[in-house]
């Protein structure tokens, strides 16, 4: 019985972590405002102090007003808003039995500290230091110092991860010192048992994530290992971060990385081909149909996969794939476009780890935690919201559904998907992307006609762990 419970406790998505981060902003008003003070119960006139301070100019505004005029809604919220609030704060034993029951009264530690780093550097200095690249230093050296603990406590992974430089190797795609990607090949495609050929699997193309600003292919190479062990080949690939470039060249990055990739190693992203039955096979049946439907040689296709900002650039790419095959689909043009896509590499799946698919929900986010300023983010996505909304996957699509007119029913998104299944994995206890950036992403697919979107998510989890479980075997 307890065993059942502890079990239950360890699968267990409802924690008061995840709650109050499905309640993060732009879900519910920030913090140190009256409103929010109401929702946790808490007394408003703590904030009398600075009420006095605006009286005189909130009577002044009331005073001429002209009633001939209408007033703006919001500026009559406002007033209702703060009437109510200061008939509340005279009877404390009101709000008392008002409480909010998920709301945290005050942000973590960790998001304290960010606020108060973005509050203490000049705005000046914050963007200097994201717009240089010192971000970016400044991280990748976090990442390199952190390598020497993570060996302390997880000495087996050091052996592993030296151990993948034999089946290593560099690919460069492009004249940018970070236009390269490291390839991982199985060591060995034969099996002991009577040296039967065992057939290549698959390929993952893994992006990496680094808030679009920073991150190396290196400090991904364990993430090969389960793949590898499976007959899967894996290509991690590095691309131009903030300030070298933005959304846009990251995801032509891509592109020219895939690109690259099928015209050099066509025999990693297209489905081997058995060879003959020998002659002996060929009299003995049994022998053939046990050969053919042998687990170990099912072909998994090609995976496409990304963590935090490499999951949004990536499912962004796909997004303008399909949107491309919409409108050659719907052209004069179809047999051009059919020519060129037949050397593209395409992908049969994808899988999204901890991803911020709305932008402009994630910079309100960041804005909470004082970073909106110091993070890549912002001028990668364009700095306005008409730019965040567009360089969001899902409501990109759905924006091109609504205000384009050609597509006819027989050319519904469902039927030309750019990949089969689609898996959005987050953890549900992630401060860095909340769990509902995935859950809004998933929601609109769906309603956009892809209905092979799938979502998990992933208890006691958190924004590194969900990459870390790939890279360590788990928990």
């Amino acid at each position: 019985m307890r065993a059942n419970k502890e079990a239950d406790d360890e699968n267990n998505l409802v924690t008061p972590t995840s709650l109050a981060l499905s309640l993060a902003p732009p879900r519910a008003p920030p913090h140190d405002t009256a409103h929010r003070l109401f929702l946790l119960s808490q007394n408003p006139r703590k904030q009398q102090h600075k009420q006095k301070q605006h009286k005189h100019r909130h009577e002044e505004e009331e005073n001429h007003h002209d009633d001939n005029v209408p007033c703006p809604r919001y500026k009559i919220k406002l007033q209702k808003s703060r009437k109510m609030l200061q008939k509340l704060s005279k009877h404390k034993n009101v709000l008392r039995d008002l409480p909010h029951p998920h709301l945290p009264v005050g942000p973590e530690l960790a998001d304290r500290i960010t606020r108060k780093i973005g509050t203490s550097l000049p705005l000046a200095t914050q963007n200097k230091l994201r717009d240089d690249g010192y971000f970016r230093s400044i991280a990748d050296t976090l990442v390199t110092v952190s390598v020497p603990s993570m060996a302390v406590t997880n000495p087996g992974a050091v052996v592993k991860y030296l151990g993948l430089e034999d089946c290593r190797t560099n690919i460069r795609y492009g004249k940018h010192r970070m236009q390269q990607m490291h390839l991982y090949e199985p060591p060995s495609l034969k099996e002991n048992r009577g040296g039967r050929r065992r057939f290549h699997r698959g390929l993952l193309f893994f992006v990496h994530g680094g808030a679009w600003g920073s991150g190396l292919p290196w400090m991904y190479r364990l993430v090969a290992l389960p793949f590898l062990e499976i007959g899967m080949s894996v290509v991690v690939v590095g691309y131009r971060t903030y300030p070298d470039a933005n959304v846009d060249g990251q995801i032509s990055d891509l592109e020219l990385a895939a690109s690259d990739l099928s015209r050099r190693r066509p025999d990693l992203w297209q489905r081997p081909t058995p060879p003959p039955p020998s002659n002996a096979a060929a009299t003995n049946t049994n022998t053939t149909t046990t050969t053919t439907n042998n687990d170990d040689d099912e072909w998994l296709g090609v995976c496409l996969m990304g963590h935090s900002s490499g999951a949004h650039i990536a499912l962004l790419m796909l997004v303008d794939r399909m949107t491309s095959k919409l409108d050659h689909l719907t052209t004069s043009t179809t047999t051009t476009a059919t020519t060129n896509e037949s050397i593209r590499m395409d992908f049969d799946s994808f899988v999204g780890l901890s991803g911020p698919y709305t932008i402009s929900h994630h910079f309100d986010y960041e804005a909470a935690r004082g970073v909106e300023e110091l993070s890549p983010m912002k001028p990668a996505c364009g700095h306005s919201r008409s730019h965040f909304d567009f360089y969001s996957p899902a409501i990109r699509f759905s924006n091109y559904l609504t205000t384009t007119t050609t597509t006819t029913p027989t050319t519904t998104p469902s039927c030309i998907s750019p990949c089969n299944g689609m898996l959005l994995v987050h953890g549900i206890e992630d401060s860095t992307v909340p769990f509902t950036a995935t859950a809004e992403a998933a929601m609109r697919l769906r309603l956009c006609g892809i209905t092979s979107c799938e979502e998990l998510y992933v208890a006691k989890t958190g924004h590194q762990d969900a990459i870390l479980h790939i890279m360590l075997g788990g928990r």
